[in-house]
């Protein structure tokens, strides 16, 4: 997952991925998503019981650089992925000292790997 637009440094950032297909999901469970944060950040995700979809959540009181990619997940499915089969919805986000972004970020999926 990418941040797309240049906001400038954000302290916290999170937001909803939402898988558009028919099957599969990030791979663990409620609290162990097989997810990777690519920024210097408190970072934490899970797995929404029974929905294609992730939480996910940076906090860093130094500030995370825009744009740029934020994170790595593992998903398995049996379907062919590209990355517009995934929905980001940003649902908070801030600069390093917790102000609002207004507006939030852009974010997408950039790339996927099969593997």
């Amino acid at each position: 997952m990418s941040v797309l637009s240049d906001v400038g440094d954000l302290g916290a950032l999170q937001f909803v991925l939402t898988h558009l297909g028919r099957s599969g999901g990030v791979i663990g469970g409620k609290a162990d998503a097989d997810c990777v944060p690519l920024v210097d950040a408190l970072f934490t995700s899970n797995n929404l019981a029974n929905k294609p979809s992730l939480n996910a959540g940076f906090i860093s009181l130094s500030g995370m650089p825009t744009p740029g990619e934020f994170m790595r997940c593992s998903f398995r499915t049996s379907e062919r992925l590209g990355p517009g089969d995934f929905e980001v919805t940003v649902t908070d986000a801030s600069d390093p000292s917790l102000l609002p972004k207004i507006p939030p970020p852009q974010m997408a999926v950039t790339s996927v790997i099969a593997r």
